[in-house]
Parts: C-alpha cells; structure tokens; sequence
C-alpha cells in the first residue's frame, strides 16, 4: 500500500531508488545480527533508513499541502533521455483544463532552436507543453485547424534539445503518414511560408 501511495503521488522515478534503499536497509541489518561491529553495514543502514524517510516526508508533503512539483526536478529526468509525458509520473485518471500561457513558434524544429527556446525558461520550473502543426503559416489565424502532434510532455531547462527536436520530427512523419500529407511537406521547413509547429507551455503544478 505504501508503494502504491508513493507511485501514484510521484512515479516510478521515485519507487525504483526506494524499492532499492529499502533492499540495502534489509541486508545490512541481516549483517549486522551476523556482526554487530560490522561499521559498513551500520553505515549502509543508516543511509537507506534517511533516504526511506525522505521520500515518505516528500511524498506526505506533497499529499497535504499540495507543494509543486518542480521542488522536485533535482530528481525527475524529465524529457532527457526519453521523452517525459503528463502521465508518465501524475495520473490523469482525474481530468483537468490545462490553460497554456505562453505560445513560441518553431520554424525548422532543429536542436538548436530548441536549445533557444530552453534557454529561455526558467532554472527551478517544470513546463507543461504541447505541439500544433501548422502547413502553412501564409494562410494561419488563430481560427485556423491544426494537428495536435501529440499528448501533453513535460520538460525543464535541462531537458534533451535533440530529443524533442527528434521527437516533434518523428510525430510531423506520423502525422503526415496518418493523414494522407504530401511527404514534401518535411523538405520545406525552411520555406518563410511553413510548415512550422506552435509551441504551448505553462509552468505545471500538483494543486
């Protein structure tokens, strides 16, 4: 019950060094009925006791006061070595309206405009993002239809810039396969006229 209430509070990110810490406590204990004078295994003991209580404490914290998320970064990899989305580590069995209040455009979805585009975000946040195709940005209003590329992902300043450029790539190829578009469309980017993909993100809480 207890790994069930951490998992669903904060994920597997969590759950893995648990499960681990809580292997180490039990292994130095059984050393130490063996030899009570064993330092390594009092040590060992007493560090996995600490990070046990740790991640509970953080865990109640955020059950009862509703803390944000991003007091966490230091511990999620969040969209660095695959891509992080919303219901990687929070459940969206409960269902929300997320209002996005920021909007960037990306024009040749490379690294390095996605490296710009991190740049500019703030150290100690967690974003919530989502991607829209546009084909054409010529013939683009904010009436206009558009390919939501994929479902929410969330990302931090030290997110992989080649990942989500890959990402958001790979999901234009999919959409274009999906949707009968002329594949021609990937060979334009660099085209004034498009496509391109508008970018929107907000800070992400657990509220």
């Amino acid at each position: 019950m207890v790994m069930l209430f951490i998992y669903n509070i904060t994920g597997v990110y969590l759950i893995i060094p648990l499960v681990l810490a809580i292997l180490n406590f039990i292994f130095a204990t059984f050393n130490l009925i063996v030899d009570p004078n064993n330092i390594n295994s009092r040590l060992i003991q007493l560090i996995s006791l600490a990070f046990i209580a740790f991640v509970i404490i953080i865990n109640l914290k955020i059950l009862i006061f509703g803390d944000t998320l991003y007091k966490l970064a230091f511990i999620f990899p969040f969209s660095i070595n695959k891509i992080t989305y919303l219901d990687d580590i929070y459940s969206t069995d409960n269902k929300y309206i997320y209002y996005f209040r920021n909007i960037n455009r990306f024009y040749l979805m490379d690294k390095n405009e996605v490296a710009d585009f991190l740049l500019n975000l703030d150290n100690s946040k967690i974003y919530l993002i989502t991607f829209e195709f546009v084909i054409s940005w010529l013939q683009y209003d904010e009436d206009s239809p558009v390919l939501i590329l994929s479902k929410p992902i969330l990302i931090t300043k030290d997110s992989n810039p080649s990942l989500i450029s890959n990402f958001i790539l790979s999901k234009i190829r999919l959409a274009c396969d999906n949707y009968y578009l002329d594949e021609e469309i990937m060979v334009m980017m660099n085209n004034s006229d498009g496509p391109g993909v508008i970018v929107k993100y907000s800070e992400f809480r657990i509220i």
